[in-house]
């Protein structure tokens, strides 16, 4: 069940090994892995239960030390999946049989959690990018900033709200950016924009399948106008002069349906308009959303199914048969339903620049037009 950590030298592709003080922990009845774009951190939830039958056999179940705090790693046949620290454990045993299990969260729940400490200048950056204010904000909690993609140009003043928490802070300032802030599976910050990575394989239905449920809408809105808070001079405070805005048009939608939306940070024109591309990316996500079931955690024989991927998803039952992004795995095993992945799609603006950059003619959406 448990054994010193240099004491194993491989695992299958169906074995979820889990890393802590020293020792590797095996055996698990019940694994859940699940890492999102739309969330800072990862979480893992593992569970055991096993029939209680010998005194030798309770001798090695008290060696299931895993406690709230610890730091853990997991491996998914032999992949790191896993990077955080235990929050719960649970423990239960009667004269038949005994149980554990423990929920994790990724190393970034540290900065999701606690608020920003105001450094000499008071939480002022004058003429940073979002990048160099997010690695500022991480570094008392010794988590890495990856990035992916175009951060784009400088604030010219961000102030800290008192009470904010890290999290907040930086995802505030990526929805002006047009960026996701999620995590890794080595516990890292990641910004990232939303032009895919790399191709993943098509999932077909009737070929790697299992189960799917897939939701088609519309584009919810004809035009969106972005107005931006006022606005600010150098040291942070508001002009009285006109608001920068920017306007963009949905050539896809035909019915009058505006909406109005007012941005999270002071800024110009070209703030703005990027503010509204990041709008128009998260209606675009919402037209199409698969959720698919396949077989195991593995895409390819060393390759975990990942996040930001394109992936072909053809079901005639979906009506989808489109280049879509992985925003989501959830990586399980049971023995109600074995080894497998559950992987949300979305829809994405990000689509048409990789198609056009790979020489991929699939895919891509009319964007739209904007005015400033």
């Amino acid at each position: 069940m448990s054994q010193a950590a240099g004491a194993v030298a491989g695992a299958n592709q169906e074995t979820c090994q889990v890393y802590c003080r020293g020792q590797i922990y095996e055996g698990w009845t019940e694994v859940s892995v699940s890492a999102s774009l739309q969330n800072g951190a990862s979480t893992c939830q593992l569970a055991i239960t096993e029939p209680q039958q010998s005194s030798e056999q309770t001798a090695k179940w008290t060696d299931w030390q895993i406690k709230p705090g610890d730091p853990i790693t997991v491996k998914l046949g032999g992949k790191l999946a896993f990077t955080g620290y235990v929050d719960v454990r649970q423990a239960a045993f009667s004269q038949s049989q005994h149980g554990v299990q423990i929920t994790a969260r990724s190393n970034t729940q540290d900065p999701i959690d606690c608020s920003v400490v105001p450094d000499a200048g008071g939480g002022r950056y004058a003429g940073y990018t979002i990048d160099r204010i997010a690695r500022s904000v991480l570094s008392p909690f010794g988590i890495a900033l990856k990035t992916f993609g175009d951060m784009g140009r400088a604030f010219p003043v961000v102030q800290i709200m008192p009470g904010e928490t890290v999290f907040e802070l930086i995802e505030r300032l990526a929805r002006q950016r047009g960026l996701y802030v999620h995590d890794d599976e080595t516990g890292s910050m990641v910004l990232s924009g939303d032009q895919p990575t790399e191709r993943m394989p098509a999932l077909i239905e009737g070929q790697n399948i299992k189960s799917a449920t897939g939701v088609l809408g519309a584009e919810g809105y004809s035009d969106t106008l972005v107005v931006m808070q006022q606005a600010s001079d150098d040291h942070g405070t508001t002009e009285a002069a006109s608001q920068p805005h920017a306007k963009i048009s949905n050539p896809n939608v035909k019915r009058y349906r505006p909406q109005i939306i007012v941005g999270e940070h002071p800024g110009d024109a070209d703030d703005a308009k990027q503010r509204a591309q990041q709008e128009r990316s998260r209606l675009i996500a919402e037209t199409a959303v698969v959720d698919a079931v396949v077989q195991g955690w593995f895409a390819s024989p060393d390759t975990l199914w990942k996040l930001r991927c394109v992936v072909r998803a053809k079901s005639p039952t979906l009506l989808v048969d489109q280049d879509l992004i992985i925003a989501g795995v959830e990586f399980r095993q049971s023995s109600d339903e074995g080894t497998t992945t559950n992987i949300h799609l979305i829809t994405s603006a990000g689509l048409a620049s990789y198609e056009q950059q790979s020489g991929d003619p699939n895919g891509g959406s009319n964007p739209g037009s904007y005015e400033s």
